[in-house]
Formats: structure tokens, C-alpha cells, sequence
């Protein structure tokens, strides 16, 4: 059974920002072990990353997520016609401290 990466993308029109994360499951310690920004080919850029980690570890298997938002479907189409797992993830579901900020974990 392959290990499974969640790459967690802050995602807005003029950049991306990811951050690949591996859950430990209480029998090792979380790892976050990947943090990138891109402010140019967005979509392009961000598919060939996530690629690219999947082709250096052939024991993994990758869901990428984002925050439902002004660019819609679009990241969510482009990711997915390249063979890329991806969730959009309601904004009601994420968990939120005191004073409101939310929690994107």
C-alpha cells in the first residue's frame, strides 16, 4: 500500500503556493517537507511539480487540495486532465481557531 502525500496549494490569480505534506499516522513523526511558490504558469508549473515528486518516489500517491475561490474549477480541471488527484475543499469544512482565523492543515 503506497503512502499517500497531501500537497495543500494556497491558490490566487497572480500566484500558488504549495506545501507537501506526510502524515506520520502516530508510527513516525508528520513531515512537511515541501514548500514552493509559483507566480508565472501557474496550473503548468504546479503539474509539473507534483509530477515530478511522483517520479521520485514510485511509493507514494499524491492528493493535492485547494480552497474553493474565485478561480473556480479551472486549477481543479487542468490538474486532473493531467492525471493529477485533486480536491476542491469547501470553505465551511475547515476548521477554525479562536478570533476566526482558519486552520489550513
Amino acid at each position: 500500500m503506497n503512502k499517500i502525500i497531501y500537497i495543500g496549494m494556497d491558490v490566487h490569480s497572480s500566484n500558488f503556493t504549495l506545501c507537501s505534506f506526510e502524515p506520520g499516522y502516530g508510527m513516525s513523526e508528520d513531515k512537511i517537507f515541501g514548500q514552493v511558490q509559483f507566480k508565472d504558469d501557474l496550473i503548468k508549473n504546479t503539474a509539473k511539480y507534483i509530477c515530478n515528486l511522483k517520479s521520485q518516489r514510485k511509493d507514494i500517491d499524491i492528493v493535492c487540495g485547494y480552497e474553493a475561490g474565485c478561480l473556480g474549477y479551472v486549477p481543479y480541471r487542468e490538474l486532473t486532465r493531467s492525471g493529477i488527484n485533486c480536491k476542491i475543499i469547501a470553505p465551511s469544512t475547515m476548521a477554525v481557531q479562536k478570533g476566526g482565523k482558519k486552520l489550513k492543515k
